[in-house]
């Protein structure tokens, strides 16, 4: 997704460089835009498995509703805040690895 984005917006971004614009002012939107692909990723897989653990609950009786709703809102956070670490730390070095890049290199 961001290397799709950065190859769209690769003239912009050029333009960016040459107007003096620094590397975390190019970044910012790059990253903006993983975060938002990354909760709503989350939420989907959140809702998934909270569908799968209410559908699973009548076969398993070893825990009761409120130990299901204390799992499932651990594992909520979790997934939100890997999925988020993840897709900011690879944006970032995505779109830095390609500002680094050479003119002969991108247009060779």
């Amino acid at each position: 997704n961001t290397r799709l984005s950065i190859y769209s917006e690769r003239f912009k971004i050029r333009k960016m460089q040459l107007v003096g614009a620094l590397p975390w002012i190019i970044t910012k939107p790059f990253v903006k835009s993983a975060i938002g692909v990354a909760a709503i990723a989350a939420l989907i897989a959140i809702l998934g498995i909270g569908i799968l653990l209410f559908v699973s609950y009548p076969q398993v009786s070893s825990f009761n509703m409120l130990q299901a709703w204390t799992i499932l809102g651990k594992v909520s956070v979790f997934l939100l805040v890997i999925s988020i670490t993840i897709s900011i730390v690879s944006s970032y070095v995505i779109v830095n690895r390609y500002l680094k890049m050479d003119l002969d290199d991108l247009y060779g």
